[in-house]
């Protein structure tokens, strides 16, 4: 029996010490992938989970001032570059308190002009000028991801499977 024993254990011991001995990779963690924090940059957003708030990254914002402001000192501009500086600020409204509604004039100039090139007028100047004044005050008004913690409250009944059951939120007493 024992020379039995001996036998499995030599066929089931490994005697090559493994290469990755560590559950969690050191190279990984030495990079800060894996640290463990409150602020994070997740799809190019800086998201701070202790405040719920979340804000454009600094390279972002300086990139986004650097355009607008060299949009105000040009008279005209392609239509493709229109709307790359479009998506540009689409991409940043998310950011900005009060930029969703900047956006019809701006749009409007691309099927108001039949060339290929966008004359920039006064108001468009004007438009541009009040997103960088918001692109200059962001810091002072982050945006909120959710205002308050959710509270819910909830009931299931006591079948087999799990099923049944309500949420309801916790400040909510019409539905009882």
């Amino acid at each position: 029996m024992n020379n039995l024993l001996h036998q499995l254990y030599a066929v089931f011991h490994d005697p090559l010490p493994h290469l990755r001995c560590q559950t969690v990779s050191q190279s990984k963690l030495e990079k800060g992938d894996t640290v463990f924090s409150t602020n994070k940059r997740v799809l190019g957003w800086d998201i701070n989970t202790s405040t719920m708030t979340l804000q454009l990254p600094e390279h972002r914002l300086q990139s986004l001032q650097i355009l607008l402001s060299t949009m105000q000192s040009k008279r005209r501009i392609s239509k493709h570059t229109w709307r790359r500086m479009l998506g540009t600020l689409r991409s940043t409204a998310l950011a900005l308190y009060g930029a969703e509604h900047l956006f019809s004039i701006l749009q409007h100039a691309l099927w108001q002009t039949p060339g290929s090139r966008i004359r920039l007028h006064p108001l468009f100047k004007s438009i541009l000028s009040d997103w960088l004044h918001l692109a200059t005050m962001i810091h002072n008004h982050p945006v909120s991801l959710v205002p308050t913690c959710p509270t819910v409250m909830g009931t299931t009944s006591a079948s087999k499977l799990g099923m049944g059951g309500f949420w309801l939120p916790a400040n909510d007493t019409s539905a009882i």
